[in-house]
């Protein structure tokens, strides 16, 4: 079972790679999340429904992952692809 991460501080998409990359199963980004209800408390946010700029930062931090996760599994394939091609010309 992968542990679980409670942490105040992963903010940006990096630190969520690196701490599911040491093996977190899910991470939990309270201070992020209280900082953007804050946020919208004081209206420096403003929100079409309750909850979106949550919402909001959990996608943002989802399609960060995945993009870094695809760059990681196309890098070792494409690194393969390029020893065959150098094997079969040179």
């Amino acid at each position: 079972m992968r542990p679980h991460r409670r942490s105040g501080e992963p903010r940006e998409i990096t630190h969520f790679c690196l701490l599911t990359g040491f093996g977190a199963g899910a991470v939990n980004p309270y201070l992020a999340y209280e900082t953007l209800k804050d946020l919208v408390r004081r209206e420096a946010i403003v929100e079409e429904k309750p909850g979106q700029a949550v919402e909001n930062y959990i996608h943002a931090i989802e399609k960060g992952l995945l993009k870094v996760m695809s760059k990681i599994v196309s890098r070792p394939s494409t690194a393969i692809a390029a020893r065959r091609s150098s094997r079969r010309s040179g």
